[in-house]
């Protein structure tokens, strides 16, 4: 295990057991948790998610905490489902992409409008003040809260033809993902 996998197993476990001051050495009583995390052929569910409910937190528990983990394409999930999922109770846990989650007001997808993160710094940035928006979100709509945040791949477009400019999309149709993004392709023509 890296190292900074065994602190955030330890961060984890401590936080989901909700004594963050208690010693992952006492005795904790076994837990195993839901979780839907995301795609399943994607980079961070191979190497963060998945890992850490079935290898490092029941690791950093002594086996005490797992985690019961399906990918969204496993279970083949819109992630518009996935806040109504985790409010009923059927996931405890749940990992989702801002532009990808229905909140009731695009509360949560704010913190990912297209174009305007330059950099994971500025992304960081903009997480950081708006976090405590999307919590009011979490804890009245949706009795949740947020545990943590990572940088995702960047939003893309897709579309035949070479495009050298924001000027090249006009006209053109445009896959996108994700409410900002198909305004801002809008916005351009």
């Amino acid at each position: 295990m890296k190292p900074w996998h065994k602190g955030l197993a330890k961060l984890a476990a401590s936080l989901l057991i909700g004594a963050s001051s208690m010693s992952i050495a006492q005795t904790l009583d076994k837990k195993e948790f839901n979780v839907i995390g995301t795609w399943s052929f994607l980079t961070n569910w191979q190497a963060l998610e998945q890992p850490l409910w079935t290898k490092e937190l029941p690791a950093a528990s002594n086996g005490a905490i797992k985690g019961n983990i399906k990918s969204i394409t496993e279970v083949n999930l819109k992630g518009t489902e996935l806040l109504r999922l985790l409010k009923q109770g059927v996931f405890d846990v749940a990992a989702a992409l801002p532009i990808y989650i229905e909140d009731g007001g695009a509360v949560i997808e704010a913190v990912d409008i297209a174009g305007v993160a330059k950099d994971f710094k500025m992304s960081r940035d903009i997480v950081n003040a708006w976090m405590p928006e999307m919590q009011t979100i979490m804890r009245q709509r949706h009795n949740a809260m947020i545990l943590g945040s990572f940088p995702f791949p960047e939003q893309v477009f897709w579309c035949r033809g070479e495009i050298r400019s924001v000027a090249d999309l006009k006209g053109k149709k445009v896959r996108v993902q994700g409410t900002s993004q198909g305004d801002f392709v809008t916005g351009v023509g």
